[in-house]
C-alpha cells in the first residue's frame, strides 16, 4: 500500500498564495486547472502513486510545490483534458499552460450590464471542460451583479 492504514490523507485547494507565488515562478505560464494540495504534505510513499487531475485541453505543464519553491513535474502526461502524474509525496500540484498557443479554438461570452453600459467577456478553449465549468461560474459572479449573458 501507499499509505500506512492509519493515516488519513485529504485533497483540496490551494491557497491563492500558493497560486500567486506558482505563477511569478512560472510567469510565461498560465493557469490551466486546479491549484490543488495534497494532504498531509512531505509524506513519502513506500511506492509512487499516480495522481489524475482534470486539466484544460491546452495543459502542457504539471508544477510541484513542498513551500515556496515551485519545479516542473518530470514524466507529465496529458490525455483528453487530463493531466497525469506520478508522484513519490504529497505535495501542491498544479496544472499550467507554458505560453499561448499559436492556433487553438476559442469561445468567447459576452455578459452584459445594460444600467451600468458596461460589458464583460470571458475567453475560453473550446471543447474544454474545465474551462467551461469556470465559464459558467464567472457568468454567475456577474449575473450577481447585473450582468446579463448575451
Amino acid at each position: 500500500a501507499a499509505l500506512e492504514p492509519e493515516r488519513a490523507f485529504s485533497i483540496g485547494p490551494a491557497s491563492g498564495a500558493d497560486l500567486k507565488r506558482c505563477l511569478q515562478s512560472f510567469p510565461n505560464c498560465f493557469q490551466a486547472g486546479a491549484c490543488v494540495r495534497l494532504k498531509p504534505g512531505m509524506v513519502f510513499f513506500h511506492e509512487p502513486v499516480v495522481v489524475v487531475l482534470r486539466a484544460c485541453s491546452s495543459a502542457n505543464k504539471v508544477v510541484q510545490s513542498d513551500g515556496d519553491e515551485w519545479k516542473v513535474v518530470k514524466g507529465a502526461r496529458f490525455i483528453s483534458g487530463y493531466a497525469i502524474v506520478t508522484l513519490h509525496h504529497f505535495c501542491c500540484l498544479l496544472v499550467l499552460q507554458e505560453e499561448a498557443p499559436r492556433y487553438f479554438q476559442m469561445e468567447i461570452r459576452v455578459a452584459v450590464n445594460l444600467e451600468a453600459k458596461l460589458c464583460r467577456t470571458v475567453w475560453t478553449h473550446a471543447n474544454c471542460v474545465d474551462c467551461q465549468r469556470r465559464t459558467v461560474q464567472e457568468l454567475k459572479k456577474l449575473a450577481k451583479h447585473g450582468y446579463t449573458r448575451q
